[in-house]
């Protein structure tokens, strides 16, 4: 409870779709609770995110207040975003180059990018940029209307597949060891959180973390399977 909010979510929407791998009826009740809760719970989930100091208490005379009052910055990155690309011009894969190779250190790559979402904010003159910065977002600065569009339909064909597969996999799951597709896609499904909400950059770390994780955790049976055969 004291993690920040987003690795929260990350961790309790990858038990429930582990604990109920096949069931349509939890994965369209995480959906609409997900919604009621970022409306609603949202303004006051961060109870644990600041030390005492820091901390400014939620005062209102109505649950629904704080919904007209919060930062949902989303729609307004975006919009600031566009505005960003007309006054310099797209990218072209120069910033999704900085979060594919976020490991290597600033030291060795002067020019490296840094999150959309700081750069936007500092072009507007913010003096806060901790920013999002959409995975719309991200592939419209890089990419413009086409790339937008095109990256989305494959990241929703990538979505689609895996789900299916993921399906069989529990499904068809016996004794012995389990796939790694059961632990990694609810893993991947409650970080989703943060990766729609990016910025990618931001986000990359943590998830080649936990693919590296998996992998070292992994048997591959390959050999024994064509033997087998």
């Amino acid at each position: 409870m004291s993690n920040a909010r987003y690795w929260f979510l990350t961790v309790l929407v990858s038990l429930l779709f582990t604990a109920f791998p096949s069931s349509a009826a939890v994965y369209r009740s995480v959906l609409a609770l997900g919604v009621v809760g970022a409306l609603v719970l949202f303004p006051y989930a961060d109870r644990f995110r600041y030390d005492d100091a820091g901390y400014r208490p939620v005062r209102s005379a109505s649950v629904f207040e704080p919904l007209a009052t919060k930062d949902y910055d989303q729609t307004v990155m975006f919009a600031d975003a566009v505005s960003w690309v007309d006054t310099r011009g797209h990218t072209w894969g120069r910033q999704l180059a900085g979060t594919a190779l976020f490991f290597v250190p600033r030291a060795m790559w002067s020019g490296k990018p840094e999150d959309t979402g700081v750069r936007v904010g500092e072009w507007m003159g913010m003096s806060m940029t901790n920013l999002s910065a959409p995975l719309w977002t991200e592939l419209w600065v890089d990419f413009g209307a086409a790339g937008m569009v095109g990256g989305l339909a494959l990241t929703g064909y990538a979505a689609a597949r895996t789900d299916r597969r993921y399906a069989l996999a529990v499904t068809r799951a016996g004794p012995g060891p389990g796939s790694v597709l059961a632990v990694a896609v609810p893993l991947v499904a409650g970080y989703t959180f943060i990766l729609l909400r990016g910025p990618l950059l931001q986000a990359a770390g943590k998830l080649a973390v936990a693919a590296l994780c998996l992998a070292l955790v992994t048997s591959f049976r390959n050999g024994s399977r064509r033997g087998r055969r």
